[in-house]
């Protein structure tokens, strides 16, 4: 049963990170929290599906919900670096868009 809470915190640390970081740095809270709120509620489902078992597959199931909450932490800093390549130049200039 130790062990199985200390999974629950380990699992929990990058969606909390996640919202964390969200609220800190959001200019639109909206799009910069949700997919930590997401994967909070799917990590506490997910390891309260295996409450009771061995430690074994508490330790398996965490390390599968560790792999799968970064996917979208990858995903945002993939996207982010699309956005930034499409706003700046490689010397950091922002690029001139034309008025529309």
């Amino acid at each position: 049963m130790g062990f199985w809470f200390f999974m629950l915190i380990m699992v929990l640390l990058l969606p909390l990170i996640m919202i964390g970081f969200g609220k800190r740095f959001s200019s639109k809270p909206p799009e910069q929290i949700r997919w930590g709120v997401i994967l909070l509620f799917l990590t506490v489902t997910g390891m309260l599906a295996v409450w009771n078992r061995s430690s074994d597959t508490v330790g398996i199931a965490g390390g599968i919900i560790c792999m799968l909450q970064c996917i979208p932490l990858i995903a945002s800093i993939v996207s982010t670096e699309h956005a930034l390549r499409e706003t700046f130049d490689k010397h950091g200039i922002r690029r001139k868009f034309p008025d529309t």
